[in-house]
C-alpha cells in the first residue's frame, strides 16, 4: 500500500507525518507500506523547517533527509490512500485526480499549523500530538 500524506509546502506538517508513519510502520512490523508526502505549493529539494526539525528530534523522528516535493498528478495516482492537512488541501487533491482516496486529518481543537499563522516549536509539537480523527468526505 503507498500511503500520501499532503500539506502546502511540505517541511512540516506532512514531513512530520510520514516520518511518524514510517516509524510506526516499523515498530509494528509492517513491511508492505510506503510511506511518503508532498505539497500543494512546495518548492522541490527544500528541507524540512529548522521548528520541524527540533520537534522530531523530540520525538525521536528523524527529518535531516527530508526534501520537499510538489504535488503532482502522478504522485497522486500512485498513492492508495492519501491523507491531507486541511479541507483546502482536499479539494486541490481530488482536482489532481485523488477523489474516492483522500481523507482530511482533523484535530478535535481548530488550532492548527499553517504557513500563513506562523510557525513555532510548541505549535508545531502541539499539531502532532495525538488524537487525530479522520474525517471522510
Amino acid at each position: 500500500m503507498n500511503l500520501l500524506f499532503v500539506c502546502s509546502g511540505n517541511t512540516c506538517r506532512s514531513a512530520m507525518a510520514e516520518a511518524l508513519a514510517r516509524k510506526i510502520a516499523e515498530r509494528r512490523g509492517i513491511k508492505d507500506l510506503n510511506v511518503s508526502s508532498a505539497g500543494t505549493n512546495a518548492w522541490d529539494n527544500v528541507p524540512a523547517t529548522d521548528e520541524a526539525l527540533l520537534v522530531g528530534m523530540e520525538r525521536d523522528i528523524d527529518l535531516t533527509g527530508h526534501r520537499a516535493r510538489k504535488l503532482t498528478p502522478a504522485i497522486v495516482s500512485e498513492a492508495d490512500l492519501i491523507f491531507v492537512m486541511t479541507p483546502g488541501h482536499l479539494e486541490q487533491v481530488k482536482q489532481l485526480g485523488g477523489r474516492g482516496k483522500v481523507h482530511v486529518i482533523l484535530r478535535r481543537r481548530s488550532r492548527s499549523v499553517s504557513p500563513d499563522r506562523g510557525r513555532t516549536r510548541e505549535r508545531i509539537g502541539e499539531a502532532v500530538r495525538p488524537p487525530c480523527q479522520l474525517k471522510f468526505p
